[in-house]
């Protein structure tokens, strides 16, 4: 099983976007796959829930860090790297996705209990959902491999 599918495989069994991303690098990284899910779990539903950035983006974000983020406030050359790294994952799921917001991604207000039972109904969460899971994975994986 690749890593996208297993992320999404984390993401049927009810992890949240975010959680789904970061997970299938917890054994990259020598870290917790539960503690990394529950650093993760504030990013779903595009922030809290409020339908902003997409958690698989979020989650995305988190594994880049991992690899490439700064350890020290002197450490100035890996957080720019990071950060020139996060915006070419993003312009590259954006070419992939149009957008990174999760109401954009879903067409439908994640905040709005009646827009959530839509988005239930019509099975977005694995339309929508389970695709940009694993694009970012997939985007994720050609960044840390190059």
């Amino acid at each position: 099983m690749t890593k996208a599918e297993q992320a999404v495989a984390y993401h049927k069994a009810g992890y949240n976007c975010a959680q789904s991303v970061i997970s299938v690098f917890a054994e990259d990284f020598n870290l917790d796959q539960k503690l990394l899910s529950r650093i993760a779990t504030g990013f779903g539903g595009g922030i809290g829930r409020l339908g902003k950035t997409c958690g698989a983006v979020s989650g995305a974000v988190i594994a880049l860090g991992l690899q490439y983020g700064n350890e020290t406030d002197e450490d100035l050359e890996a957080k720019n790297m990071t950060y020139d790294l996060v915006t070419k994952f993003h312009q590259a799921f954006l070419k992939e996705n149009k957008t990174s917001d999760c109401n954009g991604l879903l067409g439908y207000d994640i905040s709005n209990p009646e827009d959530q039972k839509q988005i239930k109904a019509l099975g977005l969460s694995q339309k929508v959902c389970d695709k940009v899971i694993a694009d970012a994975v997939n985007i994720v994986i050609k960044m840390i491999s190059s």
